[in-house]
């Protein structure tokens, strides 16, 4: 009887969406890791994306309750129902509530449609019998029994939280989410969303099925009708076959995803920051420019970019036959992970990318963000690595405790490497970069996301390591390399502006850092007092009550310190500060690569 009353109401949902993908042969990824190049393309496929699952119609007009992940959001894509009759309609989406998982949907239909009342729902008894109804997977309205066996249930699973559930040990299996569950009276209990077949510790567990309550149900259901009413015109709108590409797609071939903290944090990169390339289209722009698919885009032209938002923004005011920087990075090509546009670069007299085999021998290298197997510990992935670079059997252990010595990880040498902090995590990669004792070494943004104790003890071990190692240190972070680095080599756009010791080149730019002065100036107009002195080529005023901060800027080679005394003698200045600041590489580098900055 409960069942004739309501399986005519029961619907089972299709959501679609035509993507379009860049795959490759699993095998090709294991061929370049060990032999160091790709036999093949990846092809490029169309892929239909489907969701399965179940809701129950609520009113003739055909409004349907579903779970919120079954559509999710679903106003662009296709959605399908499937009547307990056999027929099948498209609905189009209006509203839902990731708190709750609930949405709602319509049929794009005018008929009356038989449904489920809200009015009179269960009292939800603990111990009374239960029965789920759903489209199982996928075979149909299909049914299961079993008793209320809690209320008020919190729980979490696969990192989404659910609150005041009911609980249920009748069997709710994939398909089932978005169904109703009703007594043997045929009164809503509930509708179906959450199997917990493991509890959080691992453990595996029977008949712990969860549903939302039918009073959540009923007051959701209520709010979404009076967003229906302010919406009569959605279910007119066509629905598209396939989503219309990007701009980074359409111009470039390049598919672009943000890089949420579920991503930062599996492939340890720096939060906040850049967007990752999920695929790249054989043939297309950022395909013949050497981009892949794993890279990430710090700026579009000179624009810092965290968002794919702000790749499309930005991408959109291209016009038609420009060209568009992206900033990856230059130890790309240096580490062969991607051939140069135009020159080519050599390491131990080898070309990185047409023998990047012999070149790399030579090479060792720590990326901005080390790739780590958390799962393994320290020793055990030092070992495991040594074997992969080709040390000899004989001598891995021996440069296993070498390396460990050196960079200071003896007293976590049996810890899981996801234990350790982000300072030891590049420890080890760069004991890694050493392991085959390589005659160069490549540091890329080594302190970057350290707090200051750990840059200080990553600072001090590559000091320690440059007696014996030529090192190649990559960082937009300039003091580190005044305090770190022998000599720089000032890269833009490609070409090299400048290479000598930070000396020679703090000694050669116009700007030779400047002089900050505070003082009281009484009615004087000082900065216009202070640019007559020989040697100030710009003043900067701010003020602290009635003091005044002057800040100069002079030529190279001007100490204009005894000009500025003399004067502050002579108009009667209150004399607070009278400093030199001394030119920086930060200087220097914005100088030699935005000269009108200057």
């Amino acid at each position: 009887m409960a069942l004739a009353k309501v399986l005519p109401a029961v619907v089972n949902i299709n959501t679609e969406r035509v993507v379009r993908r860049t795959v490759r042969d699993p095998f090709e990824d294991f061929y370049a890791q060990f032999f160091g190049y790709d036999r093949g393309r990846p092809r490029e496929i169309r892929q239909t994306l489907q969701s399965l699952g179940s809701g129950f119609i609520v009113d003739p007009a055909g409004h349907i309750v579903t779970n919120q992940h079954v559509v999710e959001r679903a106003a662009n894509l296709k959605i399908q129902v499937t009547t307990n009759d056999g027929k099948t309609h498209n609905a189009h989406y209006i509203a839902g509530d990731d708190k709750t998982d609930l949405a709602f949907i319509k049929i794009d239909a005018k008929t009356a449609f038989p449904f489920i009342s809200l009015d009179n729902i269960s009292p939800n008894l603990l111990g009374e019998t239960v029965i789920v109804v759903g489209n199982a997977v996928g075979y149909g309205s299909s049914i299961s029994r079993g008793v209320l066996s809690a209320v008020k249930r919190n729980i979490t699973i696969e990192n989404i939280e659910y609150k005041d559930l009911v609980q249920t040990d009748a069997a709710i299996n994939p398909g089932n989410s978005g169904g109703p569950v009703i007594d043997i009276s045929g009164r809503l209990v509930g509708i179906s969303s959450a199997k917990m077949a493991f509890t959080p510790q691992g453990v595996p567990t029977q008949g712990l099925g969860f549903a939302i309550p039918a009073e959540v149900v009923r007051d959701s259901v209520s709010r979404f009708k009076k967003i229906a009413e302010k919406e009569p015109t959605t279910g007119n709108q066509p629905i598209p076959n396939e989503t219309s590409p990007s701009n980074a797609e359409r111009l470039f071939g390049m598919q672009l995803q943000d890089l949420s903290e579920e991503l930062t944090g599996a492939l340890d990169y720096a939060p906040g920051r850049g967007v990752l390339i999920t695929a790249v289209e054989p043939g297309s722009p950022a395909d013949q420019a050497g981009i892949e698919r794993g890279l990430v885009i710090y700026r579009v032209a000179r624009n810092e970019v965290n968002s794919v938002k702000q790749v499309e923004d930005l991408l959109g005011q291209a016009q038609k036959g420009a060209s568009v920087n992206f900033a990856i990075t230059t130890m790309r090509i240096l580490t062969s992970f991607m051939p140069p546009t135009s020159g080519r670069a050599t390491i131990a007299g080898f070309d990185v990318f047409e023998q990047s085999l012999q070149a790399r021998t030579h090479l060792g290298y720590m990326p901005e963000h080390v790739p780590l197997y958390n799962d393994m510990r320290v020793t055990e992935y030092l070992d495991y690595r040594a074997a992969l670079k080709g040390v000899p059997h004989r001598r891995v252990a021996e440069r296993v405790g070498d390396v460990k010595e050196l960079c200071g990880l003896k007293e976590v040498e049996k810890k899981l490497i996801g234990t350790l902090s982000k300072g030891y995590r590049q420890r080890v990669g760069l004991a890694d970069a050493l392991l085959h004792e390589p005659d160069l070494l490549i540091l890329d943004e080594p302190t970057i996301g350290l707090d200051p104790n750990q840059i200080r003890q990553v600072r001090e071990l590559i000091k320690n390591l440059g007696k014996q190692h030529t090192i190649l240190l990559s960082t937009h972070i300039l003091p580190e390399v005044e305090m770190t680095c022998s000599r720089v080599i000032i890269i833009h756009k490609g070409r090299i502006e400048a290479c000598d010791t930070p000396e020679n080149l703090l000694g050669k730019i116009r700007q030779a850092g400047g002089v900050v002065l505070e003082a009281k100036v009484g009615p004087d107009n000082g900065a216009e007092e202070l640019k007559k002195i020989s040697g100030v080529r710009n003043v900067i005023v701010d003020a602290d009550g009635d003091w005044k901060i002057f800040s100069l800027r002079v030529e190279s080679g001007a100490d204009v310190r005894e000009e500025i005394f003399r004067l502050a003698t002579a108009r009667r200045w209150t004399v607070r500060e009278l400093t030199q600041r001394r030119a920086t590489l930060e200087d220097v580098f914005v100088e030699l690569t935005h000269p009108d900055a200057v």
